[in-house]
C-alpha cells in the first residue's frame, strides 16, 4: 500500500524536491503556523492557569479567551494542512515513523481540544450569571492544562522527526 501511495505521489515528491521556494514556502507556513497556534494557545492557557480555581470567569476572560480560540484553530488547521503536504512528499519515510503518527493524532487532539473550549466559552458567554449556572472554569482549566501538554508534545515530537 505504502509503495502504491509512493508511486502515485512521486510527481508531487518530485515537483517538492526540485524546487527550493515551494520547500521552502511550505516549510515555513507549517513552522510558522504552529508557532502561532502554540504561542496564542499557550498564552491563552497561562491566562485560565493563573486564575484562582474557584474564581468565576471574568466579563474580560472569556471574550478573550473565545477570540484567540478561533485563531488558534485556524493556524492548527493550516499546520495540519500543510504538514500532510509534507508528509506526501516523502510518504515511504512518514507512513511508518510512529513519531509522525503520534505527532499528527496531538495535533487533531488539540485541534478537537479547542473546539471543546470554544464551546464551553460560548456556552459561558450566553449563559451569562444566569442563577444555577455552571462555572465554566474547571473544564476550561482541564482543557488549558491538557493543551499545554499537548504544545510541549508537539515540539518534542518535532525533534525526533527533524533528527530522524
Amino acid at each position: 500500500m505504502v509503495d502504491l501511495l509512493a508511486t502515485a505521489l512521486q510527481p508531487w515528491a518530485d515537483l517538492f524536491a526540485e524546487s527550493t521556494w515551494l520547500s521552502t514556502a511550505l516549510i515555513t507556513l507549517h513552522v510558522v503556523a504552529m508557532f502561532l497556534a502554540g504561542g496564542v494557545a499557550v498564552g491563552a492557557d497561562r491566562q485560565l492557569l493563573i486564575t484562582r480555581s474557584g474564581e468565576q470567569a471574568s466579563s474580560a476572560l472569556l471574550p478573550m479567551l473565545s477570540a484567540t480560540r478561533g485563531w488558534v484553530i485556524a493556524a492548527l488547521a493550516v499546520t495540519n494542512l500543510s504538514g500532510i503536504a509534507l508528509a506526501t512528499a516523502d510518504i515511504a519515510t512518514y507512513a511508518v515513523s510512529w513519531a509522525f503518527w503520534a505527532k499528527m493524532g496531538t495535533l487533531l487532539l488539540l485541534l478537537a481540544n479547542g473546539v471543546r473550549m470554544r464551546r464551553i466559552e460560548a456556552a459561558a458567554e450566553r449563559d451569562g450569571e444566569a442563577e444555577g449556572a455552571l462555572s465554566p472554569m474547571p473544564a476550561l482549566r482541564r482543557s488549558a492544562q491538557l493543551s499545554f501538554a499537548g504544545w510541549v508534545v508537539i515540539v518534542v515530537l518535532g525533534v525526533v522527526i527533524s533528527n530522524g
